[in-house]
């Protein structure tokens, strides 16, 4: 068996980005947003 791992920065709610780092504002979602940000440029060759 291989457990399912998901970084928790990927895990958004469904009407907003959701909490990161035990916090739901501030500084964790900015680096939750840059994390994402970051992901996404890459996976697209950016």
């Amino acid at each position: 068996r291989i457990p399912l791992l998901i970084p928790c920065h990927r895990v958004v709610a469904s009407g907003s980005i959701g909490g990161f780092m035990h916090a739901s504002e501030g500084d964790p979602i900015a680096i939750k947003q840059w994390l994402l940000k970051h992901e996404r440029a890459g996976a697209h060759g950016g």
